[in-house]
């Protein structure tokens, strides 16, 4: 476990428990939907438990693709892998070829996919899709790799649990360490 002054570490933990009760306030008109892929459809992801994440997150993408008008450009990004799933994915459920744009990473973690999103001009304002316990870390790398971009996100309803939370918060103290996030 990563050593960290006892008032972070309960700051972070305020942040997680508050997560529960906070709602992001989604824009009316969303201008894309940036798909954050997790660790599943991804046969690298050796020892790690496929928990669907990526399925889950799919899914709410999807809802809030169909339910705006006019129809945000729907944002794939993850590894070559998991985006030609997830390419056959939004095809099997109708969304336009026109309106899926897809970022190629070698690989496929949150720092590399918010960095190549920094390197896009996508269609604001943008709106982050991945799983509550996610948002956190997603929050600060988007305001260190993005820092004008209004901060939206939508996230499944996947429980959090002690353990998760503990390690998301040795992840965001590890990351701002070598300077990728902020505290």
């Amino acid at each position: 476990m990563i050593e960290m002054p006892g008032d972070i570490e309960q700051t972070l933990k305020d942040e997680f428990t508050n997560l529960t009760s906070e709602k992001s306030h989604l824009p009316t008109q969303i201008g894309s939907i940036v798909l954050l892929s997790g660790e599943s459809l991804d046969s690298t992801n050796v020892g790690h438990e496929d928990d669907g994440d990526t399925e889950r997150r799919f899914e709410l993408a999807l809802r809030l693709f169909f339910e705006k008008t006019p129809s945000p450009l729907f944002v794939i990004d993850g590894n070559d892998e998991q985006n030609r799933h997830l390419k056959l994915m939004t095809r099997e459920k109708g969304i336009p070829d026109e309106k899926v744009f897809i970022i190629h990473n070698l690989v496929s973690n949150t720092l590399i996919q918010i960095k190549s999103i920094s390197e896009r001009n996508l269609d604001e304002p943008l709106v982050f899709v991945s799983d509550l316990v996610h948002i956190p870390r997603v929050r600060r790398y988007v305001k260190k790799w993005l820092p004008d971009l209004e901060f939206y996100y939508d996230s499944t309803e996947f429980p959090l649990n002690s353990d998760q939370v503990q390690e998301e918060i040795a992840k965001i103290v590890k990351y701002a360490g070598l300077g990728d996030l902020t505290i």
